[in-house]
């Protein structure tokens, strides 16, 4: 996980096997992005906070 602020990696998260996908979980919604598209081809992972 990257912090946005800082614009420095603050956790690595082993992502298995599961494709792109998003789990929603208290207002928060982790969408994991296996492209291999981080900068040395890392997979990612977003956190976006859901709100109206």
């Amino acid at each position: 996980m990257v912090d946005p602020r800082r614009g420095t990696v603050v956790e690595t998260l082993a992502t298995g096997a599961n494709p792109n996908h998003v789990t929603v979980n208290d207002g928060t919604a982790y969408v994991v992005d296996k492209s291999g598209a981080g900068p040395e081809g890392q997979d990612q992972a977003h956190r976006i906070s859901i709100g109206r």
